[in-house]
C-alpha cells in the first residue's frame, strides 16, 4: 500500500472534521414548528401569531422544549421580546415554573419582574412559586415588590400561606404595593380584615392614580368593603371627575347594585 500523500491527508481531515460538526451542532429541524413559530412569533412581537402558536404548542403538549428557549429570551436587550417571552412562559402554564422560580433569583430586577408575572399568570398551578413570591416582598425595587403583591392573588388556591406577609406589605412604603397587597389579600382570605382600612386611608391621598387604584380595588371587594361608604361619598361629592366617577362605581358594587356605566 502506498503512503498516503500530504494532500489526500488534508482533504480526509477536512472531510472528518465537517461531517462531524454537522452531527455535533442541534440541527434546528429538531425543534417542532410550533414551538418554532412560538420564538418567531415573540422576535416579531406578534401577539396574534403568539396566541395561534402557543394553540399549538398546548395541544400537541410541546410546552417543555419552548420553556428553555423562551427563558434565554428573558434576558435579550429588547424590552418588547422580553415582555412577549414572559407573556408566552405564563401561557404556557405548569411546565414552565421550574424555570421561572430559578430566574426570580438573578440579579436581574426586569426579569425577576417578568418571571414573577408569568407565575401569577399561569395561576394556581404556580403554587411551588408562592414562596418566592413572598421572598419577593421584600425586595429592594418596587417594581418586584408590585408584581409579587398582585401575582400572589392570582394563585388561589395554593396562595394561603401568604395571608402574613401580604398582611405586612399593606405597610410597605410604596402605594401600589400597599393596594396590590390588599387585593391579593381579600382574593386568598375572603374575609374582610386589615385590607379594607388599609385602602380607606389610600382613597384620602392627593394622588390622583393612587386614589382612583384604591377605589376600583374596594370596588372589586363588593359589599364586604361597607365600611369605605362614607369616604367614597366623600370623594364622589368633591374630587374631580374620573375619581367621582370611580367613586361611585365602587359604591354601587359595594352595595350589590349595577354601576351606571355597565348597565345597558
Amino acid at each position: 500500500m502506498r503512503p498516503l500523500t500530504s494532500a489526500l491527508l488534508v482533504a480526509l481531515l477536512v472531510g472528518w472534521c465537517h461531517t462531524h460538526s454537522q452531527a455535533a451542532e442541534p440541527a434546528a429541524e429538531n425543534v417542532p414548528s410550533s414551538v418554532s413559530a412560538v420564538i418567531d412569533a415573540v422576535k416579531a412581537k406578534d401577539p396574534v401569531a403568539l396566541e395561534a402558536a402557543l394553540g399549538e404548542v398546548k395541544k400537541n403538549k410541546e410546552g417543555k422544549t419552548a420553556v428553555s428557549l423562551l427563558i434565554e429570551l428573558l434576558a435579550t436587550e429588547d424590552p418588547g421580546v422580553r415582555a412577549m417571552a414572559g407573556k408566552a412562559l405564563g401561557e404556557i402554564g405548569a411546565p414552565a415554573v421550574p424555570e421561572l422560580i430559578a430566574v426570580t433569583q438573578n440579579k436581574d430586577s426586569e426579569g425577576r419582574v417578568l418571571a414573577l408575572g408569568a407565575l401569577g399568570r399561569i395561576g394556581p398551578d404556580a403554587k411551588d412559586g408562592v414562596p418566592v413570591l413572598v421572598e419577593a416582598l421584600q425586595d429592594e425595587s418596587p417594581a418586584v415588590r408590585r408584581t409579587a403583591a398582585g401575582a400572589l392573588g392570582k394563585i388561589v388556591p395554593g396562595a394561603e400561606d401568604a395571608a402574613g406577609p401580604l398582611t405586612k406589605a399593606l405597610k410597605d412604603k410604596d402605594a401600589t404595593v400597599r393596594i396590590r397587597a390588599a387585593s391579593s389579600l381579600w382574593k386568598i382570605t375572603k374575609q374582610p380584615g386589615p385590607e379594607i382600612p388599609a385602602l380607606i386611608e389610600l382613597v384620602k391621598t392627593t394622588d390622583k392614580g393612587v386614589q382612583v387604584e384604591a377605589i376600583r380595588t374596594l370596588g372589586e371587594i363588593g359589599p364586604s368593603a361597607k365600611d369605605a361608604l362614607p369616604v367614597l361619598e366623600e370623594v364622589r361629592k368633591q374630587g374631580p371627575d374620573r375619581v367621582q366617577r370611580n367613586a361611585r362605581n365602587a359604591m354601587c358594587r359595594i352595595r350589590g347594585e349595577t354601576p351606571p356605566d355597565e348597565k345597558e
